[in-house]
């Protein structure tokens, strides 16, 4: 097995260099026992230090896989049920149809399938508390039918973060870490960034910064810069900062049906039922198993249990989920009839590398057919780059060339309210004209044409948009930003 492992190693070493990620931590656990977890490239760029299985990462979106044990620690206790309804526990808690409110339980929200759509601007606002945000859930109109389909969004953790909170009396960083991480000898993983800092040890974050407008996804091999972690509070969602090591004994309690050494952490009923599928991808080709589905991998079906997304590949059943958070992207895997599962960290904010990295680590331990995945995401990654280009192309030559805003730059400052979001302002300053949305986003109005107009942010790590002011009989009424939300003149 160690001439194995060190072939392992070897591909993995391969494919964080051919994707240009300064570095990573991959760990393995099988049978009950660690066999690989060590880190490649750098911690930083610009510095000589290698990460380790110590090394702290971002794993955004892997955190809903603990909030989900979270609840299942409390079904267990006999304290609530995955098809309790939400407002049970949160009586003020409403949706835009009150019928859905009536009716959306746990097991709906840890599955993603309210109806909701996703919005991620509101996340990165900076100004509202996780309450207010969760309030204003009931402006938030559905984009597809209440059980219907699956639907990504943070949200739906939010309020599973909510109701682990109204049920325990703790945060939800403070129950994850006495409830999950502690019993678990998890001492290098913490649920919100103000724990996370001043540890050593800590990774780098990574995300390229070039000013075009070019999406982030197009830019996957442009270089990259250090960026600070990206503190999201108090967030059920996205919020864990942990260690490969850690990530090991994370795993090996959820392949022992919930044991851990002599402890029993959750009992096999609330394991099977995360790894129990609840929701169906409808469209996996345009959902979180895109790049999978795309690639014609074998897979039969895509679903999502509670905090886990569940397929098939090879004739077993992966449980799997993925994260990614400013200047990170995660990967934790699971095989539970191989006994298998691995994590991959990576600190690299434009990359899908751990899609091939998955693929060929299930090939290395499941046998059976072998494919070059990482040949073959390098290929297809480059023809998508290629359309993006084009697609960028277009824009710059669908603008209209010696246009001007219908009116006075003064005339377009003000505060624009939407009843989801919230406030975003417009001012002058000097001959700029800028916009902010909370205490996350600031940006300079660049003129396109007419009365639409890119935001340029100050936070690089956001895509520049798009917005688009109404003007009507002489005066500007709103402003909508592009894939987002109209904003009304307040």
């Amino acid at each position: 097995m160690t001439k194995d492992i060190k072939e392992l190693e070897g591909a993995i070493e391969q494919i964080v260099h051919d994707w240009h990620v300064p570095g990573a931590d991959v760990s393995v656990v099988k049978d009950q026992q660690m066999i690989s977890c060590r880190g490649y490239g750098v911690r930083e760029l610009g510095k000589p230090e290698p990460p380790d299985g110590d090394t702290i990462f971002g794993i955004g979106s892997n955190t809903k896989s603990f909030t989900a044990a979270g609840v299942g620690l409390l079904v267990d206790e006999g304290k609530l049920g995955w098809d309790d309804l939400i407002i049970k526990y949160l009586p003020d808690f409403a949706l835009s149809d009150p019928e859905v409110t009536k009716q959306i339980t746990l097991r709906d929200v840890l599955c993603h399938r309210s109806g909701m759509g996703r919005s991620m601007r509101i996340l990165y606002h900076k100004g509202f508390t996780n309450a207010e945000i969760l309030h204003n859930l009931r402006y938030f109109e559905p984009v597809r039918p209440f059980r219907y389909d699956f639907g990504y969004n943070n949200f739906h953790f939010m309020i599973a973060g909510a109701v682990i909170e109204a049920v325990s009396g703790q945060s939800w960083p403070e129950f994850t870490a006495e409830r999950i991480f502690k019993p678990l000898s998890m001492g290098r993983s913490f649920a919100d960034l103000q724990s996370t800092l001043g540890h050593d040890n800590m990774s780098g974050a990574h995300a390229n910064l070039d000013d075009s407008l070019l999406p982030h996804h197009a830019r996957l091999f442009a270089p990259e810069n250090v960026v600070d972690y990206d503190d999201v509070g108090n967030q059920p969602a996205g919020g864990i900062n942990s260690t490969a090591a850690d990530l090991t004994h994370w795993m090996r309690m959820l392949l022992a049906d919930g044991k851990w050494e002599d402890q029993q952490i959750l009992s096999p009923q609330a394991i099977a039922a995360m790894f129990t599928p609840s929701s169906v991808m409808l469209d996996p080709m345009n959902n979180l198993l895109g790049p999978i589905a795309a690639m014609n991998a074998g897979v039969h079906f895509y679903t999502y249990g509670l905090g886990w997304l569940i397929f098939d590949y090879k004739g077993y059943k992966v449980v799997m989920h993925g994260g990614q958070i400013t200047g990170f992207n995660s990967a934790v895997v699971l095989v539970p009839e191989a006994g298998l599962g691995f994590s991959v960290l990576l600190n690299s904010h434009q990359t899908i590398s751990h899609i091939p990295l998955v693929l060929m680590m299930l090939d290395f331990f499941l046998g059976g057919g072998q494919r070059d995945w990482n040949k073959e995401y390098l290929g297809a990654i480059q023809h998508i780059h290629q359309g993006e280009l084009a697609e960028h192309q277009k824009l710059l030559e669908s603008r209209k060339p010696n246009t001007n805003p219908t009116l006075p730059k003064e005339a377009y400052i003000g505060s624009y309210h939407n009843a989801f979001m919230g406030g975003t302002e417009v001012m002058l300053e000097g001959d700029t004209l800028m916009m902010a949305y909370g205490k996350g986003y600031l940006g300079d109005l660049v003129h396109w044409h007419d009365d639409t107009f890119y935001v340029r942010w100050s936070n690089r790590t956001f895509d520049h948009n798009f917005i688009t002011f109404t003007v009507k009989d002489g005066a500007v009424t709103a402003v909508e930003v592009q894939d987002e939300a109209l904003f009304e003149r307040v």
